[in-house]
């Protein structure tokens, strides 16, 4: 039985491939195994790091970028955490940031009695 190819990539599917490239502003671009055009990576996306270092191994997920059109690489493993390139993890948790939703305004002046 011929082996068919055009199966659609599932979600969670890992693939192989080797970081082709990294740039000191948090993103670079992954080298699948299968030959297949570089692939987008943007440190967010990095599971185990912040930074992919160069010919590196790697094992990924591909997912389909309706806005770019064209295949990026998503739960990266096999990165390296690094504190001198590329911005701080977003998990860092902000400081002075206002609460979200906050109690201010709300519940004054909204009577609307007295038709």
């Amino acid at each position: 039985a011929a082996v068919q190819h055009h199966h659609r990539t599932s979600m969670g599917e890992r693939c192989r491939g080797v970081a082709a490239r990294w740039t000191d502003r948090g993103f670079g671009f992954i080298r699948p195994e299968d030959g297949g055009e570089d692939l987008f990576c943007h440190y967010s996306s990095i599971e185990d790091g912040n930074a992919l270092e160069v010919d590196a191994p790697v094992e990924f997920v591909k997912v389909y970028d309706e806005r770019k059109g064209k295949e990026r690489a998503e739960q990266v493993t096999g990165g390296i955490t690094t504190d001198n390139n590329g911005p701080p993890p977003p998990r860092a948790g902000g400081f002075g940031g206002p609460p979200m939703g906050g109690g201010f305004g709300g519940g004054y002046g909204g009577g609307g009695g007295g038709r």
